[in-house]
């Protein structure tokens, strides 16, 4: 059975517990997407997100439950995959990270348009599109693309939660900082594109 996540949240004191427990995977379905937010209803998952959010305002009871569950993540992937385990790296929750897309002018061009921005890779169904947290990811060439760096919306956020069929960003592959924004963007989202010139990134829209 394919798993989602190892942590569960008990409401049994005033600093939310996480505890290991087996999830499986939810089905992502997008019928239709008429909203841009990132959103869970499920009390565990809001309880979680509220606590990333609290520790990385620097609460100090929140940090320590967050590395409490750090440790407890740790020892539970231990246990399935034994010393692998050490090479799998953990999201780091401290800080929200900047996300960035390197895209082309077909896409541009859509993006500026107005439209809702999904990767056209038969791989990713339609609603999965490539995002990465390295400004300097060189998996893909750069000569005739732009970098489009996005604003530091939860929906961006691979560490919070939300229901399966809102905008939300899995892990892919942490270790090579990829990973999948699920319901695609549009200029909303954008904070700016850079265009790269003469062997360097210039500036070629900014907005607000």
């Amino acid at each position: 059975m394919d798993m989602l996540h190892p942590l569960s949240i008990s409401k049994s004191s005033d600093v939310q517990q996480v505890q290991p427990i087996a999830v499986p995977l939810r089905q992502v379905r997008f019928a239709s997407l008429h909203e841009d937010e990132m959103i869970t209803t499920d009390p565990e998952d809001l309880a979680y997100n509220n606590l990333v959010k609290a520790a990385r305002r620097g609460e100090p009871d929140a940090i320590a439950q967050m590395e409490h569950t750090q440790s407890t993540v740790s020892n539970w992937l231990g246990s399935i995959l034994g010393p692998e385990a050490n090479a799998a790296p953990q999201l780091d929750w401290k800080t929200q990270r900047t996300m960035y897309r390197l895209i082309d002018e077909a896409e541009l061009t859509r993006l500026l348009s107005g439209e809702r921005v999904n990767s056209d890779r038969s791989t990713h169904g339609g609603f999965r599109t490539d995002i990465t947290d390295n400004p300097n990811y060189a998996k893909v060439g750069r000569e005739g693309k732009y970098r489009v760096t996005f604003k530091p919306k939860d929906k961006f956020d691979p560490v919070l939660r939300a229901e399966p069929n809102r905008p939300h960003t899995e892990e892919k592959n942490a270790t090579e900082r990829e990973y999948y924004l699920v319901g695609g963007y549009t200029l909303q989202d954008v904070a700016r594109i850079e265009r790269y010139k003469d062997g360097d990134w210039t500036e070629y829209r900014r907005f607000a």
